[in-house]
Order: C-alpha cells, then sequence, then structure tokens
C-alpha cells in the first residue's frame, strides 16, 4: 500500500513529537517518530511509503520508502551527528538478575535471612 500520509506534530516543550495518522494520535512523546510510526504500521499490516508532513507548516518532513525496512532501524547519536542504525530489541517481561535476587531475599539483599 502507498500514499500514506502522516503528520508530526511538537509536544509543547518542543523536544519531542506526535504523529498524526488517519484522524488519529497514534504516537505521543516520541525522540525517534519515523521509525516508531513505521513500528505501528507494520503492526497494523500496511507497507509501502508513508510521506511524513509537518504540522506546523504542512510541508514534507520526510519519505519512507519501505515502512518495513523502517521498522527494523531507529537513530542515535554517532561519532558526527544522528545516525540511522539497527534496532535492538529490549527485554522488558524479565528482570535484572541483580533484582531478582533481591526481590527473592524480600528486599534485603542476597542474605535472605540477614535482620
Amino acid at each position: 500500500m502507498s500514499g500514506l500520509i502522516a503528520v508530526l506534530r511538537a509536544d509543547q516543550q518542543g523536544r519531542a513529537w506526535n504523529v498524526e495518522f488517519d484522524g488519529e494520535i497514534v504516537i505521543v512523546g516520541s525522540r525517534d517518530p519515523e521509525f516508531d510510526f513505521a513500528r505501528i504500521l507494520v503492526a497494523r499490516g500496511l507497507t509501502g511509503s508513508v510521506k511524513i508532513l509537518e504540522g506546523k507548516t504542512g510541508k514534507l518532513r520526510s519519505t519512507i520508502t519501505d515502512i518495513v525496512k523502517a521498522a527494523d532501524l531507529c537513530t542515535e547519536e554517532g561519532p558526527h551527528g544522528p545516525r540511522f542504525v539497527k534496532r535492538r530489541q529490549r527485554r522488558v517481561d524479565r528482570a535484572q538478575a541483580a533484582e531478582t535476587a533481591l526481590a527473592d531475599a524480600g528486599g534485603r539483599g542476597r542474605d535472605a535471612n540477614a535482620p
């Protein structure tokens, strides 16, 4: 599918972006709105390309030519400015080992029998 259009609007502080698509705000407060939006489109089963417009001016901000490929990317700060890199998955459904040990000890550290 192609011909999709989304609108980016800066949040009140001007440090993050909200994305409006098909009359619905689909992202609030993103610092990487184009790639976050691509992931939403893929989750909705949409592919192809999408034009991203600046909300204040209505001018073209960017074009994602392949939504599926863009969904696997993110922006990170490099040594010479921002760059596109492969997105790393984060595991949030499993606690880190140290946190698990602390929770198993009732919050008292490693020795659960300590006073």
